[in-house]
């Protein structure tokens, strides 16, 4: 079951002696010229149903036999469109408090791991540890081609696996200490021939992608790059990983007190564009939520199911409606757009294949932006259509982890919500905390329930700011203080808080930069000094040598009058006449 590729007889018998309770599950094979060859011989001869390929130089840890097998029994279970799984991946989504694509499960010589206990979909792994289900590979027919030597080899096979409509993914049962850091040089030489260019071309319609050793971009030379036949490898990864998967409910919930129904149209017309965008992986439903007495346009309940909350406590509802929302909406996921925001369309289908393959209590943030807006003309105030807008503050989804400094980085339709996690925030939260409602909700979640942050770093809402109507734009801020100061209340006071508010504030990591920035510039003056310095030296050799050199020529001139001298007529005329003189002078030969 465990295949060890290894570069010598001492180096399998080294792996051997390093591993004695796996023994009776390794096969070791010395003399391999390619890695290609050796993955096909597996592929289409091998008869077990998967295996597991590793380096020689990789230590496993003494029931690596029974983690296989339980990886396995999870991958059927959960991921049944499986085809290839490894330790450390390049993912389609950011994952982890980083927000990095980059997932490592194993130990080498560039670091340790970066994240524990989730398998997630992968556009291509390391091939230090692969799991290949074989089974899975013959009948999609994979076959690498036919290339020499130990590199590539590992993206190449997630590519066929995903062409070939299998998932690849990043499984934290593999993880190992792996001896080696990999040879860079020799991967670059083999990424920038001609062949592997050549291979892309036809495999991808991408025009670059990432992997774990760097960006390889692909010379598209004299190919049309709309005729290109290939998969989307940032896409395709996530589509076949998330096939067959169990299909979750996300509830678009928009509150309203149908003040504003000509945005509140606009605002459903685009949830109804993003629901008819977004495939088949997820399925999105379309809730309004209100406590008004109001009967809604039969308009709205033709675009949206409309549920009315009865709150006997007067005062401002909004959290309250969250609440109302989580409590009687039966769905893994809660995503609120104000009656005045819109979402983008054009993303749909990614966040719905991410909403596919997120784990149980997981929170998903998503890139948000304010739009300034004014009608235009100006009476033309209710004309939604007559809005022009110019592009204001950017709420980047991977910088969520900054609302621990104390202030909201996160709107509330930058963020999916885990059902779970709205039921357990306590009542009197929802009672107390209303302007701030968002900003407790991110941190509960982070702090309190632990979610697993994901984040997809594309635009997905816009958020409309005009010059009245919104509570952004009010100067009385003692509403907002009050609910800060309920919010830090709870916080602090909840036992079930974690120690990441202990986390250095983004004050005090610009404290260090900006220290670390004044030591910087302080260094690069002394070089700069130094710098000049060598230029003045510098600047006074070439002087020097150019004197030297002026010295030679005039040395040179006087060598070559002399030859010319010595060899002109009259010198050898006047011959015997300066021997002459050399005798009266006492200078002859003796």
């Amino acid at each position: 079951m465990i295949h060890v590729v290894a570069r010598s007889k001492e180096h399998g018998d080294a792996f051997m002696r390093s591993h004695p309770t796996l023994a009776a599950e390794i096969t070791i094979w010395t003399g391999q010229r390619s890695y290609f060859e050796l993955l096909n011989d597996l592929i289409q001869m091998n008869a077990q149903p998967y295996v597991c390929v590793v380096h020689d130089d990789v230590l496993l840890c003494a029931d690596f036999g029974s983690s296989i097998k339980n990886l396995v029994h999870q991958l059927d279970r959960d991921w049944p469109n499986w085809g290839l799984a490894g330790n450390a991946a390049l993912l389609s989504m950011r994952v982890g408090y980083s927000a990095t694509d980059v997932v490592r499960y194993v130990s080498d010589p560039h670091g340790g791991p970066n994240l524990a206990g989730y398998i997630l979909p992968a556009q291509s792994i390391d091939g230090n540890v692969m799991l290949l289900n074989l089974r899975a590979m013959r009948e999609a027919r994979i076959n690498l081609p036919s290339f020499d030597g130990f590199q590539l080899y590992d993206i190449i096979l997630s590519i066929e696996t995903i062409a070939a409509g299998l998932g690849v993914y990043a499984a934290p049962q593999l993880a190992c200490w792996h001896g080696s850091k990999g040879n860079q040089g020799e991967f670059d030489r083999e990424k920038s021939t001609d062949a592997f260019n050549e291979y892309l071309l036809i495999r991808l319609r991408n025009r670059s992608i990432n992997t774990l050793n760097g960006p390889i971009s692909i010379q598209l030379g004299k190919a049309n790059p709309l005729a290109r036949a290939g998969i989307d490898l940032d896409m395709d990864s996530l589509r076949t990983a998330t096939r067959g998967r169990y299909k979750k409910k996300v509830a678009i919930v928009t509150r309203t007190q149908f003040a504003r129904l000509s945005l509140l149209s606009h605002t459903l017309d685009s949830v109804g564009a993003f629901i008819a965008a977004a495939g088949s992986s997820t399925e999105f439903r379309s809730y309004v939520v209100t406590d008004n007495d109001l009967i809604a346009p039969e308009w709205v309940s033709r675009r949206s199911t409309v549920l009315r909350a009865d709150l006997q406590h007067g005062g401002d509802s909004r959290y309250q409606l969250v609440r109302f929302a989580a409590e009687n909406i039966e769905a893994e996921y809660f995503w609120f757009v104000d009656d005045d925001d819109w979402i983008l369309p054009n993303e749909a289908e990614r966040l719905g294949l991410v909403v596919s393959a997120s784990s149980r209590s997981s929170i998903i943030f998503v890139d948000c932006q304010r739009f300034d807006e004014k009608p235009f003309p100006s009476k033309a105030a209710e004309d939604v259509s007559s809005y022009r807008s110019v592009e204001g503050h950017y709420f980047g989804a991977k910088h969520f982890l900054a609302s621990l400094s104390g202030q909201n980085h996160t709107p509330f339709c930058g963020v999916l919500l885990d059902r779970s996690v709205l039921l357990a925030i306590p009542p009197r939260i929802y009672d107390t905390v209303t302007y701030f409602e968002d900003y407790m909700t991110t941190l509960h979640a982070l702090l309190v329930q632990n979610c697993f942050p994901i984040v997809i770093d594309k635009l997905f809402v816009g958020m409309s700011l005009r010059e009245s109507g919104n509570t952004a734009n009010e100067t009385d801020r003692s509403i907002w203080n009050k609910s800060m100061s309920e919010l830090v209340f709870h916080l602090v006071n909840s036992p079930e808080s974690s120690h990441m508010l202990s986390l250095p504030s983004n004050a005090q990591i610009e404290a260090e930069v900006s220290s670390l920035r004044a030591h910087l510039a302080e260094r690069d003056g002394q070089i700069a000094d130094i710098n000049q310095a060598v230029v003045e030296r510098e600047g006074q050799i070439a002087s020097l040598n150019q004197a030297v050199a002026g010295r030679d020529d005039q040395i040179a001139a006087l060598h070559s009058s002399i030859a010319a001298l010595h060899s002109s007529n009259s010198w050898r005329i006047t011959k015997p006449l300066r021997f002459v003189s050399r005798l009266f002078n006492g200078k002859g030969k003796k």
